[in-house]
């Protein structure tokens, strides 16, 4: 009995042994299956990425992979900093992954590399993004507006927390290697992706609020609803900097001397305590928003600046600048030209100009002082768009006399949208000269249409005047997406005494969009001075449509499926009917299907027999 026991307890210690053992070799089988297979965790994986680039895109794409797989990355921007960066390799490199493009910053870095015995591998691939989300093959992907490159600064982060990749597209369609990668997974698009590119991507979420700020605000909310922190990391939003790809906390955009109100609502709302400002540039935004909530709200939030880095040489201990790449963006600029008043329309004049790449929004008023007495002189309207090139005069009301002893001053916050007033302007005048122009000019808008196959506003104007005008149209609250957005003509157009012409003004709408807005808002600038459109003219009008076939079949595919078949099935049957005999009334004569004349007798009468 006893020495069956021990038998059947050997039996069980042996038969425990064997399992451990299967299970040991089952986990290194799978651990090797998993480095020899999965790119990130592949033995090869370089110690070391190194970009040589003036492509901002691959240096966005090399930061973003290494933040992924852990590697560390180097770049540079200046030929001189070369030296500099390479004493950073240290002992513990030995692979090198060094990205070059067309337009690489050092001819030697690859030669110089190889000498110091670094194993080398060159990406020079036309698409680097492509190359590194080939390696990947992320389960998630973040396409992003190229026209707005801070667009991925924010999208930076919350891609290194949820291990997504990004891709930018600027065009309506995507190139097909990067659709292969899209296709099944799950994708968001961020900022103003153009709609033919969003019917190809079909994204999970899409995330267009206007403009970066609320883009900005919108993507920490969902990085908050997975990641939850409470800290931020601040910037200007005009750099690359890897504190940006880190992952643990949402990326915020501020203002370039002002904090943006979308910002200053974000920050009043959510639970932050602390955040890390990087950039020299981002401090006063951001010193500006701590004090609002310390003031208004009794709220205390801790800013960590985040301006210089140890010098790589281990031997000198100075701090030097942040090691930063400069990211292209549109210029978005405004000036104050020039400043009278005119005494025949009593009104104090003031010609602002869009001197950027893009449409600026600004809200001014004047600081006027009279033999010592101060007034401040506000607009009717709380803010104007000016589009690129284009400039405008506004008036201000109040009694003035040559007598008088004037200056003025204009001050004015002007940035993308009407809620992202991120700079301000200021221009003084120790005089204030008259002027005698009068403005005949005379207009009526009559018809306001859309084309879906253009994609664009019709807005029919006459001018019933008796002098030439120039006019400039705003389209105002129209709901895109459920949100109300305005559009504005290009530039100032001419429009001839007693003639008619059409404005041409660029939107975006879908279907859905057009049931939305029967009537369109108006406001028409105009005037006999193309830089002085000192009259204005508001309304309402109905939208006409204009729609293409895709867009009918969208309303109405019923009638347009019963209405095809009624067609079709007409032509079967006057296609495939059966022709029948018919018998000549003179001389008997049959033949198949009538005739115009008999081909025996030449009568031209039939009977169907």
């Amino acid at each position: 009995m006893t020495q069956s026991v021990r038998f059947l307890k050997k039996k069980k210690a042996t038969l425990s042994i064997v399992t451990l053992k299967i299970s040991v070799v089952s986990v290194l089988v799978l651990l090797l299956f998993l480095f020899s297979f999965s790119p990130v965790l592949a033995a090869d994986s370089p110690d070391l990425i190194f970009v040589n680039s003036a492509n901002w895109e691959d240096v966005y794409s090399s930061l973003l992979y290494g933040s992924l797989t852990h590697t560390k990355v180097i770049f540079f921007f200046f030929f001189s900093q070369t030296n500099l960066l390479l004493n950073t390799l240290g002992q513990s490199v030995s692979s090198v992954l060094l990205v070059e493009s067309d337009t690489r910053l050092s001819p030697s870095v690859s030669k110089i590399l190889d000498s110091l015995g670094y194993q080398v591998t060159l990406v020079d691939d036309e698409d680097v993004s492509l190359y590194f989300a080939n390696l990947l093959d992320a389960d998630s992907y973040v396409v992003v507006d190229k026209n707005f490159p801070s667009n991925g600064l924010s999208v930076a982060s919350f891609a290194a927390a949820s291990q997504s990749w990004v891709f930018f597209e600027a065009g309506s369609a995507i190139d097909p290697a990067r659709y292969d990668l899209l296709r099944g997974k799950e994708v968001i698009s961020y900022g103003a992706v153009s709609p033919s590119l969003l019917r190809q991507i079909v994204p999970k979420r899409t995330i267009d609020e206007g403009n970066r700020y609320k883009n900005s605000v919108s993507l920490a909310k969902l990085f908050l609803s997975e990641f939850p922190t409470k800290q931020y990391v601040l910037t200007q939003g005009d750099f690359l900097e890897e504190e940006m790809f880190v992952g643990s906390f949402p990326v915020l955009i501020v203002g370039v001397s002002s904090t943006p109100k979308p910002i200053e609502d974000f920050f009043i709302d959510s639970s932050v305590e602390s955040a890390v400002v990087v950039g020299q540039a981002s401090v006063p935004p951001s010193i500006s928003l701590k004090r609002l909530l310390e003031s208004s709200y009794n709220r205390n939030l801790k800013l960590v600046a985040k301006l210089g880095q140890t010098s790589p040489d281990t031997q000198n201990d100075e701090i030097i600048p942040l090691n930063t790449f400069p990211l292209p963006s549109p210029k978005i600029s405004l000036s104050i030209d020039d400043l009278s008043y005119n005494q025949i329309t009593r009104q104090l004049e003031v010609r602002f100009s869009n001197d950027g790449d893009v449409s600026v929004t600004y809200a001014p008023l004047v600081t006027l002082v009279n033999n010592g007495q101060t007034t401040v002189l506000e607009p009717e309207q709380d803010f104007f768009v000016l589009e690129r090139s284009e400039s405008r005069t506004l008036q201000f009301p109040v009694e003035l006399s040559p007598q008088d002893e004037l200056s003025a001053t204009v001050t004015t916050v002007f940035g993308e949208s009407e809620d992202a007033f991120d700079e301000s302007l200021t221009k003084t005048f120790d005089s204030v000269p008259f002027i005698r122009i009068a403005d005949e000019s005379s207009i009526i808008v009559q018809k306001i249409s859309y084309s879906m196959d253009e994609q664009v506003f019709f807005v029919t104007v006459k001018n019933n005047g008796s002098v030439p005008a120039y006019v400039d149209i705003d389209l105002l609250d129209i709901i895109v997406g459920g949100e109300p957005q305005s559009f504005s003509s290009p530039r100032a157009v001419s429009v001839p005494s007693q003639q008619t012409v059409t404005v041409v003004i660029y939107g975006i709408l879908s279907s859905a969009d057009l049931l939305a807005n029967p009537v369109i808002s108006y406001t028409a600038h105009y005037g006999q001075r193309s830089f002085a459109l000192i009259k204005t003219l508001s309304g309402d009008l109905s939208l006409d449509r204009y729609s293409t076939l895709s867009d009918f079949l969208d309303n109405t595919g019923i009638l347009v499926g019963v209405s095809a078949a009624i067609i079709f099935a007409v032509l079967l049957f006057l296609l495939f009917r059966k022709k029948g005999t018919f018998v000549c009334l003179q001389c008997g004569a049959s033949s198949k299907g009538k005739k115009k004349r008999c081909p025996s007798c030449g009568f031209g009468r039939f009977k169907r027999q």
